[in-house]
């Protein structure tokens, strides 16, 4: 009986993180629009690293970029460097893309 429980105790945890982890799913960075090096989305968030010029273009790159997340069904986008710092928040549905400024250097 105990071997029955014990079982099923394992059975259930490994049920319990295995549906339980979020499931990420890295899309192909060539359909995202110059400058993006990798894009990893989780349900409605994703991810994007870029390349270090990549906020000086403006938002150029942005119109491939929404439509690849919009088709993903992604609300909101973090766009990071290579390096890990944050860039900025996409917000996908109404493409508005806030840059974080950098903090001033102390004296």
């Amino acid at each position: 009986m105990a071997a029955i429980i014990g079982v099923g105790l394992v059975a259930a945890v490994a049920n319990a993180l295995y549906f339980g982890a979020p499931r990420i799913t890295q899309v192909a960075a060539e359909s995202a629009g110059q400058g993006v090096e990798k894009v990893d989305v989780s349900g409605e968030a994703a991810m994007v690293t870029v390349k270090p010029d990549w906020p000086s273009t403006g938002g150029t790159n942005l119109p491939p970029l929404i439509g690849l997340l919009r088709n993903r069904g992604v609300k909101r986008a973090l766009i990071m460097n290579r390096t890990g710092g944050m860039i900025g928040t996409l917000e996908v549905a109404t493409g508005r893309l806030s840059l974080v400024k950098p903090a001033d250097a102390k004296q």
